[in-house]
């Protein structure tokens, strides 16, 4: 894959590509570009526009030097992190910490660990170690490991399409109210009749 332009796409074709850039997924990118929903498919998979979605992933990877196995890699640390690995019970069943099990893929995952020392009072001073270890959003790593394998598509799809369906469905009652029809029509499109 080379830096150079790729062959010339039409500016629709062009638009599609930058929506599907900016986060949109591949339908909604088609749809806001002014293509219908079903012609998606067709549209990523032209040789023409595969041959430009590679170039710029390959420009992307070079310029931020990670690529989508990297990507899932680090999201896969997250999504493994136990911080219950560190823990160990001696054997009065007191627990402790061995941060010699600490391993650099839960290290990358522990967003923060915060120990509270603490003496109660009394005759006998008790030293009291309290140690919170939060890690990364596991459920949100695991929706961005599905979004980028191709596992699951955005919610934007359904908002767009949603909002497309209210449209239609008002336009549907400005229209009959032109033509001098008063019925109403319910939310799934039927009349109320």
């Amino acid at each position: 894959m080379s830096n150079t332009p790729a062959v010339a796409l039409d500016m629709k074709h062009r638009q599609v590509i930058n929506y599907y850039f900016q986060g949109l997924s591949k339908k909604a990118a088609t749809m806001k570009a002014g293509f219908s929903a079903l012609s998606a498919q067709d549209i990523f998979k032209r040789p023409d526009v595969r041959e430009e979605l590679d170039r710029r992933m390959t420009i992307q990877e070079h310029k931020t030097d990670m690529d989508r196995e990297w990507l899932v890699d680090k999201l896969r640390d997250i999504i493994e992190a136990s911080p219950a690995d560190l823990l160990e019970v001696d054997d009065k069943g007191r627990p402790s910490m061995n941060w010699e099990r600490l391993t650099p893929g839960l290290r990358k995952a522990i967003s923060t660990i915060t120990v509270d020392t603490s003496k109660d009072g009394g005759k006998y001073k008790k030293v009291k170690t309290n140690v919170k270890i939060t890690t990364s959003d596991k459920l949100g790593a695991i929706k961005e490991a599905a979004v980028l394998l191709g596992l699951r598509e955005e919610k934007k799809v359904i908002d767009i399409e949603d909002n497309l369906v209210k449209i239609l469905m008002q336009k549907r009652q400005e229209k009959l109210i032109i033509e001098g029809k008063s019925e109403e029509i319910d939310e799934d499109g039927k009349d109320s009749d």
